[in-house]
């Protein structure tokens, strides 16, 4: 139930639930996203996270730009995966991958890049 001054919300039980702001919630933020961390490494990629946030990382070589697109798909798809099994959702709607170059690299040029 949730109350606001006088209102009240009717009564539904809670299957799955860590109360925001409790003492438990960052140490299972933490156990419940080391999974990730496998994941990204499994790919060959490296991992921020920070708060309900999480990135990928990879640096390459422009020859295996796309091998390395592959490798991040890939590991967006097992991620996906991943967070259904724990009733959790991607958004789809977040979610996106940036690739970062120089201008003068002409194996990449074409590929829509920043």
């Amino acid at each position: 139930m949730v109350k606001i001054g006088s209102t009240e919300s009717e009564a539904r039980s809670i299957e799955i639930d860590v109360l925001q702001g409790s003492i438990l919630e960052p140490l299972l933020f933490i156990l419940y996203n080391r999974d990730l961390e496998k994941i990204a490494a499994q790919h060959g990629l490296s991992i921020h996270i920070y708060a309900v946030d999480t990135q990928f990382h990879i640096s390459f070589v422009p020859e295996t730009y796309d091998d390395t697109l592959e490798r991040v798909q890939n590991c967006v798809d097992y991620t996906r995966i991943w967070m259904a099994h724990n009733l959790l959702k991607l958004n789809p709607g977040k979610t996106e991958v940036t690739v970062l170059a120089t201008r003068w690299d002409p194996v990449v040029q074409n590929q829509n890049c920043l």
